[in-house]
């Protein structure tokens, strides 16, 4: 379960760098443009890619701490939806699932041999 988590956490932060990305392209077409609230945006991109960034961190430490790993994860998910919204669909999904993994994975028992 740890590599589980860890696969879907990091697919997570490299969405989310991607997504922050694209925000920040929006932020700054809109910059050019004189649209309003331009700079509003380009600040939440820098929140989302700092989700991002907590995320990747988060599936870093599945391998040794799984439920931390698992906190971090959620903390990107919430962090990231405040900072992109829709855009975080993806995201946030991978993010969720990575953590659910790390806590199954934080949860279960090593089996040893019976002598």
């Amino acid at each position: 379960m740890r590599v589980t988590a860890f696969i879907l956490a990091l697919i997570g932060g490299i969405v989310a760098i991607l997504t922050a990305i694209t925000e920040l392209g929006i932020g700054g077409l809109g910059l050019v443009f004189h649209g309003g609230g331009s700079t509003f945006v380009v600040h939440l991109a820098f929140l989302t890619g700092a989700a991002g960034i907590v995320g990747l961190v988060g599936s870093s430490l599945m391998w040794v701490f799984p439920k931390l790993g698992a906190w971090l994860c959620i903390v990107a998910f919430v962090a990231g939806l405040v900072g992109s919204s829709i855009f975080w669909v993806v995201a946030g999904l991978f993010f969720a699932l990575g953590a659910v993994f790390g806590f199954i994975a934080h949860h279960q028992s090593r089996v040893t041999a019976v002598r």
